[in-house]
C-alpha cells in the first residue's frame, strides 16, 4: 500500500467500521446500502416511504388502499343488511356485495348518483362515517401526489462503468454523467471519495477514505454530457496498483453531484458509486453528442455508457 493510502484520514460520515466486502456502499439508485433497526414507528416514516418509492409501487398502494377500504365498507353494508339501501336487491352474498361495493365508491367519492341511498339509521351512520373517511383519504392522496411531483429530484444519469483510460502520458480514472431532462443544470459541482478496506494488525478490517481530486470539479452549465477525470499521477491514491489488488481491498469511489436546477429553482443532489469491479481498464468513452446540419447539438442520452476498448491493461500497474 502506497503512502497516499496510508496517510488517508478523511471521513465522509460513513464510519471506519463500515464493512461488507462484497457490497457497494451506494447502490445504483443512489441510496446508501444501510438499513436501520430498532427505530420507533412514526406516521412521518409512512409519508417519507410513500414519497420516495417508485411510481408503479405508489400507484399499487393507492389503488390497493382504495379497493380495500371500499371492500371493508361493502362487507359492513351487507352485514347490517342490504335492505337498508334504497334501490338494492337481495340475493347471494356476491350479488349484495357488488351493489354495496359500488355504493361505497359513490359515497366515499361524494358522487351520489341517486339510484341507491341509505334508508335507516344503521346505513346512514355507516355512510356518514365513510364520507368523512373518503374526504380525508382523497385529501391525503392529493397531498402525496403533489409532494411527489413538487419535490426536487435529480435526473442525472451515470455511465454504467468507470474507465481506466489513457490520459496524457499515463492513465486517468473517468466516468460520465448527463442530465436526462432538457432543462439546464447550473453551478454543477462534483466530489469524489476513494474508500477501501485496510487490515489491522489484529486481523480486523477498517475502512479508509481519501479524497480523489478531479481535473475539473465544477462547471457553470451542464447542457451536454460531462466526463469527470481523475489523473493518476504520482500523487494519486490509485498510483501503483493493479485491477486485481484494487478489487481485493474492495476499493470503491463514492460520488456526490450538487447542482442548481432552474426548473425547481432549488439545489439538487445526486449520489452514485463505482466499485473497482465495475471499472473498465484500457478503454475510452465514445462521443455522446454530435452537431446536426443546422448547427444544433444533439445529445444521445442512451449512449452515455458506450466506450471503445483500447488495450488490455488488467495486468499493468498504474504508474
Amino acid at each position: 500500500m502506497n503512502k497516499r493510502m496510508k496517510s488517508g484520514n478523511y471521513d465522509p460520515g460513513l464510519g471506519a467500521r463500515l464493512e461488507g466486502v462484497n457490497n457497494r456502499i451506494i447502490d445504483k439508485e443512489g441510496r446508501f446500502n444501510i438499513s436501520r433497526q430498532g427505530q420507533e414507528f412514526s406516521l412521518r416514516d409512512v409519508f417519507q416511504h410513500l414519497i420516495n418509492i417508485s411510481w408503479p409501487l405508489f400507484l399499487v398502494y393507492i389503488l390497493g388502499a382504495f379497493f380495500i377500504l371500499n371492500s371493508i365498507f361493502a362487507i359492513i353494508y351487507v352485514w347490517v343488511g342490504i335492505e337498508g339501501l334504497q334501490g338494492a336487491s337481495l340475493g347471494s352474498f356476491w350479488h349484495e356485495f357488488k351493489q354495496a361495493f359500488f355504493f361505497s365508491i359513490q359515497t366515499s367519492a361524494t358522487v351520489g348518483y341517486g339510484f341507491m341511498a341509505p334508508t335507516n339509521d344503521s346505513t346512514n351512520i355507516i355512510s356518514s362515517i365513510e364520507t368523512i373517511l373518503g374526504l380525508l383519504s382523497f385529501s391525503i392522496a392529493t397531498g402525496l401526489f403533489y409532494g411527489r411531483f413538487s419535490r426536487p429530484k435529480s435526473a442525472i444519469i451515470y455511465s454504467d462503468n468507470a474507465l481506466i483510460a489513457p490520459f496524457k502520458e499515463g492513465y486517468a480514472w473517468e466516468f460520465k454523467i448527463v442530465n436526462r431532462r432538457s432543462d439546464t443544470l447550473m453551478d454543477v459541482e462534483a466530489r469524489t471519495v476513494l474508500t477501501f478496506l485496510e487490515q489491522t494488525p489484529e486481523g480486523n478490517h477498517t475502512r479508509k477514505y481519501l479524497q480523489l481530486p478531479l481535473q475539473i470539479s465544477q462547471v457553470a452549465f451542464m447542457p451536454l454530457t460531462w466526463t469527470l477525470v481523475h489523473e493518476i499521477g504520482a500523487e494519486s491514491p490509485l498510483a501503483g496498483f493493479s485491477k486485481e489488488y484494487l478489487e481485493q481491498i474492495n476499493a470503491e469511489v463514492l460520488i456526490q453531484i450538487k447542482a442548481f436546477d432552474e426548473t425547481y429553482n432549488q439545489t439538487i443532489y445526486s449520489r452514485y458509486s463505482y466499485p473497482a469491479r465495475e471499472w473498465i481498464w484500457g478503454a475510452k468513452f465514445k462521443p455522446s453528442f454530435v452537431n446536426d446540419p443546422n448547427g444544433a447539438t444533439i445529445v444521445s442520452v442512451d449512449k452515455i455508457s458506450e466506450y471503445e476498448p483500447l488495450t488490455d491493461t488488467k495486468s499493468v500497474l498504474l504508474r
